[in-house]
């Protein structure tokens, strides 16, 4: 291990002594895993985007059970709340909203799309 020094503010003195004391850690010990979270963090966009589309692809058709007309039904009785507090004048009639049509078309850019990209 290699001895380093740095500067801190008071206040970030007195958080990192504060932290250290409900943590049963040294503020080097704390120091030391800051810069390690830090470093495994990837330094550039291209690799953040590659860490990003590796977990949308692990992560898809983890709940293929939210289609869109399952989706429509669990909203449906918040519509019905807001149509009645319109009606009753309580709140402003919302635009029409769009019906969700039952085959999802993904755009450009959606998670659809990087999983695809990923899987390419």
């Amino acid at each position: 291990m290699k001895r380093t020094q740095i500067y801190l503010d008071d206040e970030q003195d007195r958080l990192l002594a504060q932290r250290a004391a409900a943590t049963g850690k040294t503020k080097s010990d704390l120091i030391r895993g800051a810069i390690d979270q830090y470093l495994d963090t990837p330094a550039d966009d291209e690799a953040r985007l590659a860490e990003f589309k590796a977990a949308a692809a692990a992560a898809f058709g983890i709940a293929p059970y939210f289609t869109h007309e399952y989706l429509d039904e669990l909203r449906e009785p918040d519509r019905q709340r807001t149509d009645e507090l319109a009606a009753a004048g309580r709140v402003r009639p919302a635009a029409r909203r769009k019906q969700a049509s039952s085959q999802p078309v993904p755009a450009k850019g959606t998670v659809s799309d990087l999983v695809a990209d990923q899987r390419r």
